[in-house]
């Protein structure tokens, strides 16, 4: 979790990228296109045994820095005032029926060879 208190201290126009990592370390994010702007992401988050994890509370620190490399200015963004950001999802979608555990296992009857016997493919 972000100590609010090293945050505040992070002064826009004063300090630099290389006291901005000494304080915070290395961000969770950078931006890609435009600014430099550099994200530290920190999230609470429980789990029952019954419901996918939840965010209990959220904290996004950005910090944009000008062309030197000195602090232009420090945001902090709470899950109040946005959307949660889930950075790392387990979930790979795929296009297609699910199939359950019973369709998977009768659904290969009959697709198996005797066994000595060689499997016959039809000739184009």
């Amino acid at each position: 979790m972000l100590d609010r208190e090293i945050v505040a201290g992070i002064e826009p126009g004063i300090d630099h990228r290389s006291e901005v990592t000494r304080r915070l370390g290395t961000p969770s994010s950078r931006s890609l296109f435009g600014e430099d702007t550099w994200f530290y992401i920190s999230q609470y988050r429980t789990t029952s045994i019954l419901s996918l994890p939840e965010t209990e509370s959220q904290t996004v620190v950005a910090i944009a820095f000008d062309s030197s490399g000195i602090v232009e200015e420090v945001a902090m963004l709470t899950i109040e005032d946005g959307i949660v950001i889930d950075p790392v999802s387990r979930a790979t979608p795929t296009h297609g029926r699910d199939l359950g555990l019973l369709e998977q296992l009768l659904g290969n009857i009959g697709r198996f060879d005797a066994p000595g016997t060689t499997a016959q493919f039809p000739t184009p």
